[in-house]
């Protein structure tokens, strides 16, 4: 699977495997019943890359929705931040336009 930047990415059948593989990131931005037909467990492998404007959080967030919604159990495989997390600046988006980006409200509760 491969994408273009700012491009959608379709789901499609891994050619080694044959399995289906579901894009979140073109027609449909949630995990569908159809998606997560006979799902028990849903394992979100989170690559950080040291930055908040990738939209793999949100992604992440969406699933966890879905997931709870069907008691289906959720993991998280995550790594340490590449550029070392300790210093955080930079402004802080209230977009609620940039729903990809910043899918929490200021009250805390995901927004859609």
């Amino acid at each position: 699977m491969s994408g273009q930047s700012d491009e959608r990415v379709s789901s499609a059948k891994d050619p080694s495997t044959g399995l289906q593989v579901f894009s979140l990131y073109g027609e449909t931005l949630r995990p569908t019943d159809e998606m997560l037909k006979g799902v028990d467990t849903l394992v979100f492998d989170i690559q950080d890359a040291g930055v908040r404007f990738y939209t793999y959080t949100v992604t992440m967030a969406y699933c966890m929705e879905e997931a709870a919604k069907r008691n289906i159990a959720f993991y998280v495989l995550d790594r340490p931040n590449p550029i070392g997390g300790e210093i955080v600046e930079g402004p802080v988006s209230r977009s609620r336009q940039d729903k990809l980006r910043c899918v929490f409200s200021d009250s805390g509760a995901v927004t859609d």
